[in-house]
């Protein structure tokens, strides 16, 4: 197309054919242009359905967990005696009368494909979860949230999701709600393994470029309860040069 408008730029003037070809190449190149805006605006809109779709479904299934008189079921209590302390993910707290995470911060990530919940798992930290490779339910507990998220997920858009999950301790008062979701993320592609450099992974994969776009290019759907310090600065979770799960000191994510 170039080639061919320099060879008219050497004309004094343009036929009616002419015209009517460069017109209708612009016309091309403009409804590819409007066309690609439209899907981009789509599957940032996709996105961030399927990220509150999951925040409500982890926040209703934790809800669920911390009004229960016992343990979440023997299967589960039984495994929790198996467990090393430092990898239990949730268990039942007698002060709080019901079943909450052990640590601040817990990460849940689930996989869906073709409609389909494939698995889900519970990590004590965006840095476990990072790391992990596997592909399947761990524990018993992995295997009670995918039945729950089975039933109350409404998209289930195929890709990876993700929710940090806070707790503030069993010294907490039942009424107010000691567990949240402090936020859910949807991305079609999986994040790379975490090796090497922390600091060199975390800019290249984990910073946000823009509100839906990662720095690793994947559009990444959002929603927060909370925001996010960056230099001690407060902006919402999503914005550009703030990081995929909100990983900062105050929640001792561990990236």
């Amino acid at each position: 197309m170039i080639c061919y408008l320099q060879r008219l730029k050497t004309k004094k003037g343009f036929t009616m054919i002419e015209l009517v070809v460069v017109i209708a190449i612009i016309g091309v190149l403009t409804a590819v242009i409007v066309s690609n805006a439209g899907t981009e605006r789509e599957k940032k809109q996709s996105a961030n359905i399927a990220a509150r779709d999951f925040y409500s479904t982890v926040q209703y299934s934790f809800t669920k967990y911390m009004k229960y008189e016992a343990d979440l079921s023997l299967e589960i209590a039984k495994e929790n005696e198996t467990i090393w302390p430092e990898d239990l993910i949730i268990k039942y707290v007698r002060e709080l009368n019901g079943n909450y995470p052990v640590n601040k911060a817990t990460v849940i990530r689930m996989f869906i494909e073709k409609n389909q919940i494939q698995y889900v798992q519970a990590f004590k930290s965006v840095e476990s979860m990072l790391a992990d490779t596997s592909t399947s339910c761990k524990t018993k507990f992995d295997e009670l949230l995918m039945n729950d998220f089975d039933t109350l997920m409404a998209s289930n858009v195929d890709g990876y999701y993700y929710a940090l999950v806070t707790f503030s301790g069993a010294g907490t008062k039942p009424s107010a709600a000691p567990v949240k979701v402090h936020s859910a993320y949807y991305s079609p592609h999986s994040f790379i393994e975490l090796t090497g450099d922390k600091t060199a992974y975390r800019v290249n994969n984990l910073t946000f470029e823009s509100i839906n776009r990662l720095s690793n290019g994947s559009i990444c759907g959002v929603c927060s309860s909370a925001k996010y310090s960056v230099n001690d600065i407060l902006t919402p979770l999503g914005n550009e040069g703030t990081f995929f799960m909100g990983v900062d000191k105050g929640l001792a994510a561990g990236v």
